[in-house]
């Protein structure tokens, strides 16, 4: 009789050890393994940065690209063309005094701007999980231009700059009206600036002669807007 009141006992006990297990796994483990939806890259720019871009008088027309990375991280990579801005355009501009024609200063700016941004996205609880969300990035840019007037490029004479810069950010991402992609960000870091006056192609002056812009620090704050996919 003592046998068979534990043979029940032991098959009672296994039953509901192995339904609370299949519960368990249903409920929670199963909920945790299955990953948010990601998109495969999100294409960003800022139409702002057309009217002043990282080096005076310059526009920047920029494309970027976040790729999102295992969980909670992202990586992006954005690239710049420099053209001069719409104040040094209107010095370009043909225009008429007293009534006599006269041509605009030829002007000519060309350069690039290259950026890296590596994301950890944080409290996902209460912001959303990666890509969108509050993140912290390290953020590195690297900026060239030169400016000179048409007839003195063909000397190799021209006004020189390139900017550097390795920065901590901060940033909220998000979707706005569902379909467009916002990114804000804000930070803090080191810049190396540069300019200089070259002849011929050789550096005749290179520096700064005024103390502020020896100020190594540098602030980041703008934003990003684009589409996913």
């Amino acid at each position: 009789m003592t046998k068979y009141i534990f043979v029940i006992l032991f098959s009672l006990m296994s039953g509901m050890a192995f339904s609370q297990e299949y519960d368990v796994f249903n409920t929670t483990n199963l909920n945790y393994l299955m990953p948010p939806e990601q998109p495969s890259i999100i294409l960003k720019t800022n139409p702002g940065t057309i009217l002043m871009g990282p080096i005076f008088f310059t526009s920047e027309y920029r494309l970027a690209a976040e790729i999102p990375v295992k969980l909670h991280y992202g990586v992006q990579v954005a690239v710049s063309y420099l053209g001069k801005n719409i104040f040094l355009s209107l010095l370009n501009k043909d225009t008429t005094q007293y009534g006599i024609p006269t041509k605009g200063v030829p002007i000519v700016v060309s350069g690039f701007r290259v950026q890296f941004t590596y994301k950890r996205y944080v409290f996902e609880k209460l912001f959303g999980n990666d890509p969108y969300g509050i993140y912290i990035a390290l953020h590195y840019s690297f900026s060239k231009a030169k400016l000179t007037l048409d007839r003195l490029n063909l000397f190799r004479e021209y006004i020189y700059g390139a900017y550097e810069n390795y920065d901590v950010i901060t940033g909220y991402q998000f979707k706005f009206l569902d379909k467009i992609t916002v990114d804000l960000f804000a930070g803090l870091g080191y810049k190396n600036n540069l300019y200089g006056f070259y002849k011929n192609g050789v550096a005749q002056n290179v520096g700064y002669d005024d103390i502020f812009w020896d100020v190594p620090i540098k602030i980041v704050l703008g934003f990003n807007a684009g589409l996913d996919f």
